[in-house]
């Protein structure tokens, strides 16, 4: 077994106890580079689960700068609605290429669908951050 598939197991299992505490401690331990490793072993619910760890208040700065634009794009994509408006506020308050990177990840309705569920000046931070083109 690699240590690939070993890190997402021992991820899943523990998201799948829905202990907040154990989450954020092993998420805390993990690199991030492990994280975004171990994505795309993961399913969706798992996937939701660890949107929910690592966008809630205490670990969102360490997620929007640690992460690539790839990961961020797969988390929004699991994430829940309360944990997508927290992750797209942060990315308007971070910098503007990070934000526009994940949200051209993103499907072009997946986008438009994110977009839609913030307020208006966080979507008109993130649409100005989006290239002109």
């Amino acid at each position: 077994m690699t240590t690939l598939l070993t890190r997402a197991r021992l991820l899943s299992t523990v998201l799948r106890t829905g202990d907040v505490r154990r989450i954020s401690r092993l998420v805390g331990r993990l690199e991030p580079r492990d994280i975004a490793s171990v994505l795309p072993a993961l399913d969706h619910l798992d996937l939701r689960r660890l949107a929910a760890a690592l966008c809630a208040e205490d670990r969102l700065e360490h997620t929007i700068t640690a992460l690539d634009a790839e990961s961020l794009a797969r988390l929004a994509l699991a994430a829940n609605p309360d944990d997508l408006s927290r992750l797209l506020t942060a990315l308007s308050e971070a910098d503007k290429q990070i934000a526009a990177t994940a949200l051209l990840a993103l499907p072009p309705e997946a986008r438009s669908l994110a977009l839609s569920g913030v307020d208006d000046r966080v979507r008109g931070k993130l649409i100005r951050a989006l290239p002109r083109r």
